[in-house]
């Protein structure tokens, strides 16, 4: 059962421990009903539910082997709290690296896009993030005409720093440096 979460304004952010993952890849209504959720019919894209499944394969891999810091490398499912139901998920790809980097990623479903609900989660989570002491730096990558996920980052202060290429997409990254108290 889920030990952390994090509240926003209109938002309840929920990683999902090695149990939870399970009864995700099962089927998602097992676990919305599971975690007291409405059931979601979340919508993506098809591209997005590739990228789901690779990263379903890294999340429980990652909850078996760190399950002290599971919420360092799993999804964190963005709950409206109006709704309680789940209208996307972000993550991290582990825990801050050697020079203090994680990466996140996040998603929402398409019927919920453009109403602030992923600049509100990025932001909880970035704050979240930026409590552990050896984190200096989040990254993130948008493709280059996704617009929408370029202002979420803009108005959680990443900054873009280099444009690429990777298997015939073209990328930009961002970063968000750590907060000087």
């Amino acid at each position: 059962m889920i030990s952390i979460s994090l509240r926003t304004g209109r938002l309840l952010l929920l990683p999902l421990d090695r149990e939870d993952l399970e009864r995700l890849q099962t089927g998602r209504p097992q676990m919305e009903d599971y975690l007291g959720l409405k059931r979601s019919g979340l919508e993506h894209s098809a591209a997005y539910r590739r990228e789901y499944r690779d990263a379903m394969r890294f999340w429980l891999n990652y909850a078996r082997t760190h399950p002290a810091d599971y919420a360092w490398g799993t999804n964190w499912e963005i709950v409206l709290t109006a709704e309680n139901r789940s209208i996307g998920g972000m993550g991290f790809n582990g825990l801050p690296d050697a020079d203090g980097r994680v990466t996140v990623g996040y998603a929402i479903d398409e019927r919920y896009r453009g109403r602030g609900f992923a600049t509100e989660a990025l932001g909880g989570l970035c704050r979240w993030a930026f409590e552990h002491p050896a984190l200096r730096e989040i990254s993130a990558l948008t493709p280059v005409d996704n617009r929408a996920s370029q202002r979420v980052l803009q108005k959680n202060q990443f900054q873009p720093s280099r444009a690429f290429s990777l298997n015939g997409l073209q990328l930009l990254a961002w970063t968000k440096t750590k907060p000087q108290p």
